[in-house]
């Protein structure tokens, strides 16, 4: 009990010295902050480079493997899908396909259009 004692200045101390968020004098007065600027130039010219460098990647990786190269399959990649289009010879392609994709989905959900002969 002593131990815990002895932390709770520590405590009380660390509180009054962090910093405080700052609050408007008036509710109904606006701090500017609440609505957000577009996205820089910079920022969306990275986003594009950076959906085109996973798109190629899940291209390689579907072209590179051995097991799927009767495969006729194509990847698009935007901001919130990765979509996977064209024909696999069996089912066990098709799932072979969506486990690969997996590795660069991330938050992306696969939106999953292929068909299976």
């Amino acid at each position: 009990m002593p131990r815990i004692a002895a932390l709770i200045p520590l405590l009380l101390l660390s509180l009054a010295l962090s910093p405080q968020p700052q609050r408007s004098s008036s509710p109904h007065t606006s701090t500017g902050n609440a609505a957000q600027s577009p996205p820089s130039p910079d920022t969306s010219s990275s986003n594009s480079e950076a959906i085109s460098r996973i798109q190629r990647s899940v291209e390689d990786l579907i072209a590179g493997d051995p097991q799927l190269s009767s495969a006729d399959i194509q990847a698009t990649v935007d901001d919130y899908n990765i979509t996977l289009t064209g024909t696999v010879e069996s089912y066990a392609q098709h799932h072979r396909v969506l486990v690969l994709v997996q590795q660069y989905a991330r938050w992306r959900k696969i939106v999953d259009n292929l068909k299976t002969k």
